[in-house]
């Protein structure tokens, strides 16, 4: 996150009025009566003293207004001019969607995006005293999102429509910072940093591309000055100072820094996070115009073209992930709260977030970049949207933005735009989309939509990197029909089993995976009424997005609500270490990936997730956890609906070993064991398992006594000090 030389912030309780008329806009001239009292809300002589008070930032959902459309805000402040610092701008972290901006009653512009930041020049139009700011914000429904087929228009992702969110809500109003920042006659508009790092010879360059603004009409001739110095380890500090002239108006330059040895940036499991600072100041004859700092990480990308074959620091790597949307009211998130989910994410094992359809708050990506968790991140547009081109227009400067506005952190890998798209959109706003992208950002990789049914033609059109969505054992497969390799012998049955016979091209990166389950009981009844919960309400529980007739499906038909929740949440954890051993088990052969859906609820409600609304954390949570251990041993599943009786059991066992280094000396153990703890079969062995593999260790052959029984396999991999992995498998022969 950029921080300023100097600003103020402009947050606090501002007053509010909702228009769903449209009245704020008008002149009194064209209104009638006492309506001409009640109009031009953006003028400083307007009487607002009626209007209501809302907090600033906050989505205004979150202040208690179930409302879409046009609203008002307005706010006073003081203002008092400063002879070093004469350049003001008004600066705006987040407002959803539509945003006008009046200053003192000058109009200053007009924005559109929820996410990307914008700022209006205001030195001209401010008062030394009290000065008056107005905003008019509208937030419209997009589509009626209650029926089928639509197509959506507005870049919000999954904001407003998705099935893991409140279809009555859709969010708007100013939610994030609102800032004065101040500065001389030039001021810093842009830095955005790019690292080239040579692994032979051990150095890097850094690009500091600087965008700066002379407000005056003269030529200046300035200073620009950089520190970099380590963030969060020790180490040399190094200055650069060169001089440049600047016409008026916009300029670029880019500036160059030399680092020999430099100190890497990783993901948690290949190493540290190690971050870099960047102070950037700009001075004429030693007075200080403006001044910025940034944080960077200097690390190496590289990807096979049209393949997920990745690479970061010349190490290939495993992406072991979930997707992630905070709260569908992002307002309601802070650092703390992103600590914590981040925190639970590397506590499970994870290596890699997808922000699902959305734009974080920017301490998201700050966390991510200290904890060293990468990031793939979605464009927020997902299933059918408008074919327009006049989307297409509306939709460029906010990929532009989105890029511009988190480029220098080095957690982001990916860029990604269209989840889940029609074919039509895939070919035409995607393919502008991830162009534009390719050439604001040539540095990551950019991916023009994922979870493609009709993968085959665009793969080979487009050279696409095979980017799927497995829901096997929750939908039915005829929803992925492609993905199956219909041979002699091989049915669908619609369990999670089916995941033996896909297409295995379709493995090379799973970017959604899992089932839904309900939460505990004690966050259950924060959002369900007592004679709503048990017997089931079934169009509430609808209403907070659960599945019932897949969920069933799997469970039965409970006899209580405890023994719903159990049986889902029991179900859930199976189909997640099914999945997720099934992909590890492909590891580089060829997938290079797997990434659940989804992490948390974004609001209370009965989703795929597998840490609730209230952070409560299911049995899903503790399966994925243990299943994305980096070093992991595992075997080929036992068929779920029995092994034969009598029969011979034939099974490989498997290390997953994700870690950079080698493990030189292991002991395997496994052990048969009846329903009584009897144990049938063990065996024992040592291994050695190299650095970044999947090695099989071992072969189970087993004569399966006659007749029906339980059975159970126990899975250790010590070294010489402690015991690294477990696994227990439990099946029955039939």
């Amino acid at each position: 996150m950029i921080k300023y030389n100097k600003e103020k912030l402009l947050n606090g309780r501002w007053k509010f009025k909702t228009d769903s008329e449209g009245l704020g806009d008008y002149y009194p001239r064209l209104v009638v009566r006492f309506f001409q009292k009640d109009c031009k809300y953006f003028d400083t002589d307007y009487d607002d003293r009626d209007w209501e008070e809302i907090k600033v930032p906050a989505c205004w959902q979150s202040e208690g207004y179930d409302y879409n459309g046009i609203a008002w805000y307005r706010t006073r402040f003081v203002y008092s001019p400063d002879e070093q610092n004469n350049v003001v701008r008004l600066f705006f972290k987040g407002v959803d969607y539509f945003a006008d901006v009046w200053c003192n009653g000058y109009y200053l512009g007009s924005h559109e995006g929820f996410f990307n930041h914008f700022y209006c020049d205001v030195s001209q139009y401010l008062r030394n005293g009290e000065n008056l700011l107005v905003v008019r914000v509208e937030s419209p429904n997009d589509t009626n999102v209650k029926v089928r087929p639509y197509e959506k228009t507005l870049i919000k992702g999954a904001l407003q429509d998705v099935d893991i969110n409140d279809l009555t809500v859709n969010p708007g109003g100013i939610y994030d910072d609102v800032k004065l920042l101040f500065s001389r006659d030039i001021y810093i508009e842009r830095l955005k940093i790019s690292t080239f790092l040579d692994l032979n010879e051990k150095e890097a360059k850094i690009l500091c591309k600087i965008n700066l603004v002379n407000t005056t009409v003269k030529r200046k001739e300035v200073d620009l000055e950089v520190l970099l110095c380590p963030a969060n380890f020790s180490g040399k500090e190094i200055r650069i100072k060169r001089t440049e002239l600047l016409a008026p108006g916009p300029s670029e330059k880019d500036l160059w820094i030399s680092v020999n040895e430099p100190v890497l940036w990783w993901p948690w499991d290949m190493g540290e996070p190690n971050l870099y600072k960047i102070d950037l100041r700009v001075t004429e004859k030693n007075r200080l115009l403006d001044r910025v700092a940034e944080r960077i990480g200097i690390r190496d990308l590289h990807k096979k073209d049209g393949d997920w074959i990745c690479f970061i620091n010349g190490k290939r790597i495993f992406f072991r992930g979930t997707n992630y949307l905070s709260d569908q009211l992002i307002s309601n998130m802070n650092r703390e709260k992103y600590e914590i989910d981040v925190g639970l994410m590397v506590e499970a094992n994870m290596n890699m977030v997808r922000p699902f359809c959305v734009v974080e708050k920017e301490e998201f990506y700050d966390i991510c970049d200290e904890m060293g968790v990468l990031i793939y991140q979605d464009f927020p547009i997902q299933w059918v949207m408008s074919n327009s081109s006049d989307l297409v227009r509306r939709a460029l400067p906010q990929a532009r933005d989105m890029i511009n506005q988190l480029y220098n952190h080095p957690s982001i890998i990916i860029w990604c735009y269209g989840s889940e798209p029609s074919p039509d959109n895939f070919e035409k706003l995607g393919m502008a989309l991830s162009s534009a992208s390719a050439r604001e950002d040539p540095y990551r990789f950019v991916q023009q939509g994922n979870g493609i049914s009709e993968w085959k033609d665009l793969k080979d059109k487009y050279n696409w990197p095979i980017d799927f969505h497995f829901y096997c054992g929750w939908y039915p497969p005829e929803t992925i029909e492609s993905a199956f390799e219909r041979e002699p012998g091989l049915t669908v049955e619609d369990t999670m089993e089916d995941l033996r016979i896909v297409n295995k091209q379709l493995l090379q990166f799973v970017t959604e995976y899992g089932s839904q389950s309900l939460p505990e009981l004690a966050s259950l009844k924060k959002f369900i009424s007592a004679e709503d919960r048990w017997p089931p309400n079934w169009r509430i529980y609808k209403n907070h997005c659960m599945q019932e007739e897949f969920v069933l499906q799997r469970v039965g038909n409970p006899d209580s609500l405890e023994e719903m929740i159990e049986k889902s949440q029991e179900y859930q954890a199976l189909q997640l270490k099914y999945h997720t051993e099934f992909y590890r088990r492909h590891k580089f052969n060829p997938c290079n990936g797997a990434l659940q859906f989804i992490f948390n609820d974004c609001w209370p409600s009965i989703s795929w997730s597998i840490v609730d609304y209230y952070r409560k954390k299911k049995k899903g949570y503790y399966a994925l956890k243990h299943a994305f251990n980096p070093l992991y041993i595992m075997m080929d599943w036992p068929y779920l609906a029995g092994e034969k009786a009598g029969g011979t059991f034939s099974k490989s066992v498997y290390i997953v070993n994700d870690y950079q280094y080698e493990y030189k000396a292991l002991l395997v153990k496994w052990l048969i064991l009846d329903s009584t703890n009897n144990a049938l079969e063990s065996k024992e062995l040592s291994c050695s398992v190299p650095a970044n593999s999947l090695t099989s260790v071992d072969e189970i052959c087993w004569e399966v006594p006659k007749g029906a029984c339980n059975y159970r396999i126990r899975l250790e991999l010590r070294d010489s000090k402690e015991l690294k992995s477990f696994n227990e498998y439990i099946f029955k022969a039939v």
